[in-house]
């Protein structure tokens, strides 16, 4: 299998059929592991999973999904369903399946945690990683995961908007651990998650219109900081659907905890997230810094 992330176009002899058909006609990558279906409203158990760089065909698509062919690992061939933003190179021209140009929200740049708190034992020198939290994981119309998300150290630094878009959510009461925080919908349907913010530092309100690299508010700590004097001030900061780290871990010069690399090393062979990070980790061994 051709397993180079480039999208290319498929040739057909019907050159007017494949100028009209917004599928069938390329063959492209899976930004990120995507799970599959058997149904195209996306229902129910899972049917398998693609990996990043496999190559897929798309046959048809549908309001929520694209109705894929794709092969596993062992060289079976699979038609299945899935998530439409799972697909790169499709419509790309148009602007509701874009990806948008984020920006950095902060001027801070150490990574506390990535995908895995640590769990790590100082007696014992192990890691038993958790997974990072993820409060609104269960709510489908936003779709935060644990891998969307990173946490940005920061004490009380302004908060910007990564891209444009309207303000869907503005919290000043608790929610588990997330204190204040922000949702911003955008124009590519993705959503931006700002949690952990400072208390009556919130600057914008529900439905309004926010420009990218507005400042929303400043940085807080996490709620469970009473509990747990060793909780850092921090930037809870998650994209759904392309994930903030995998968007810029490759655009803005990051600086990482060691226990951070370290906990990934340690969930890679469990975990395909931490699997990837930790090939990244190894691939730029010493073009990023840590602490």
């Amino acid at each position: 299998i051709n397993r180079n992330p480039i999208v290319k176009p498929v040739q057909r002899e019907d050159k007017k059929q494949e100028q009209a058909s917004s599928y069938g006609v390329w063959k492209a990558t899976a930004r990120y592991t995507a799970n599959t279906y058997d149904n195209p409203d996306l229902r129910g158990m899972r049917a398998g999973r693609v990996t990043s760089g496999s190559d897929i065909e798309v046959l048809g698509e549908n309001a929520k999904s694209y109705f894929i062919r794709y092969w596993a690992d062992n060289g079976a061939k699979r038609e299945r369903y899935v998530e439409r933003t799972a697909v790169k190179g499709l419509n790309e021209y148009k602007d509701d399946n874009q990806i948008g140009e984020y920006v950095w929200p902060i001027d801070a740049y150490k990574i506390s945690c990535l995908y895995y708190y640590s769990g790590y034992n100082d007696k014992n020198k192990t890691y038993n990683p958790i997974k990072h939290d993820a409060t609104y994981g269960r709510n489908p119309s936003y779709g935060f995961y644990y891998w969307n998300a990173m946490d940005i150290e920061a004490k009380n630094v302004p908060v910007k908007a990564t891209a444009d878009g309207t303000v869907d959510r503005v919290a000043v009461f608790p929610l588990s651990s997330y204190g204040p925080h922000i949702i911003i919908r955008h124009k590519d349907g993705r959503y931006s998650l700002y949690a952990h913010l400072k208390t009556g530092s919130i600057l914008v309100k529900e439905n309004q219109e926010v420009k990218k690299g507005q400042q929303i508010a400043n940085s807080g700590y996490s709620l469970s900081k009473d509990k747990n004097p060793k909780q850092s001030w921090h930037l809870h900061f998650a994209i759904t659907e392309v994930g903030a780290w995998q968007y810029f871990r490759d655009r803005v010069s990051l600086c990482y905890g060691n226990r951070v690399i370290g906990a990934n090393k340690t969930q890679a062979s469990k975990d395909n997230y931490s699997k990837d990070a930790t090939e990244w980790f190894n691939k730029h061994n010493g073009s990023y810094k840590t602490y």
